[in-house]
């Protein structure tokens, strides 16, 4: 079954380093069934002049979903996610923290800024598997989830 929204495919913006990453990201929401189109950022510095400069931006559209490692250089993912949300124009973006950490410190601090949900980058393809079917769920739910 594809899922998509009715005008067209989901708006995803993946902020991720690694190129392995944003691929196996993007296969796992293929073989969920997920139409959509991407749009990656693969530092810090680029994610935060992308928000800063947005209204300027010539597609304009919104991402559906942000999918943001916390790892990144120039700027981590929580630097980006506090400049986010101090920006009314981004206060509803769903955002899904996609990291290696297992920090329970870390992954508390990540629920603070009102994210959709909080993926370990798994260590195998099953588990990329089972993230493409979490962010199904993430783009068609309100819901606050967690996959370990």
């Amino acid at each position: 079954m594809i899922v998509q929204m009715a005008g067209g495919p989901f708006q995803i913006l993946i902020i991720e380093d690694s190129p392995g990453d944003v691929a196996l990201l993007q296969f796992s929401l293929r073989n969920a069934g997920v139409q959509f189109e991407v749009k990656v950022i693969d530092d810090g510095a680029e994610a935060m002049a992308y928000f800063q400069h947005y209204d300027s931006i010539i597609d304009g559209k919104l991402p559906q979903l942000l999918i943001l490692d916390l790892n990144l250089p120039k700027h981590d993912g929580f630097e980006i996610i506090e400049a986010i949300r101090q920006d009314s124009r981004f206060e509803s973006l769903p955002i899904a923290f996609f990291s290696s950490t297992t920090s329970t410190s870390e992954r508390a601090r990540m629920m603070t800024f009102g994210v959709k949900g909080a993926l370990t980058k798994p260590p195998d393809l099953d588990g990329y598997v089972r993230i493409g079917f979490e962010l199904k769920s993430m783009l068609g739910g309100n819901d606050t989830c967690s996959l370990a």
